[in-house]
């Protein structure tokens, strides 16, 4: 994996192949070595699913599971680029790992109930699926 440039500058080409997410495993989790499995280059869009497969199945192990609307992640969707899902993967890393250090629940409660206060003055409608805490 010497010759990997880890860098991404396309989410919908870098990511593909699961080697820079692997790389991100291994630098969250300790006991994480994922990139000793994965298949690189993968060359094919096979070898890309499975490199996906792997990833899912560890971060599973650590109790994040990913879902989008709904329906469950496949990694086909990330390997064949669709950027909606592969943004709602990054956002849950991103929700798993660091939002719950960086938020406070608390603060975060009140700032939704003013916010609904404010939007109630002024006769908006508020989404039945924001809620507090």
């Amino acid at each position: 994996m010497d010759e990997v440039d880890f860098a991404v500058k396309s989410l919908a080409y870098d990511l593909k192949d699961g080697v820079r997410i692997a790389r991100l495993c291994e630098l969250h989790y300790r006991d994480c070595h994922l990139l000793s499995e994965m298949k690189y280059p993968a060359a094919a869009k096979s070898m890309m699913i499975s490199n996906y497969e792997k990833i899912f199945a560890f971060l599973n192990s650590k109790d994040i599971v990913f879902s989008d609307n709904g329906s469950q992640m496949l990694a086909k969707d990330i390997v064949e680029g669709h950027r909606e899902k592969t943004i709602s993967f990054l956002w849950s890393l991103m929700s798993a790992w660091k939002i719950p250090i960086l938020v406070d629940d608390v603060k975060l409660a009140n700032e939704i109930r003013l916010l609904k206060k404010e939007l109630s003055k002024k006769n908006i409608p508020i989404r039945s699926e924001v809620t507090i805490f």
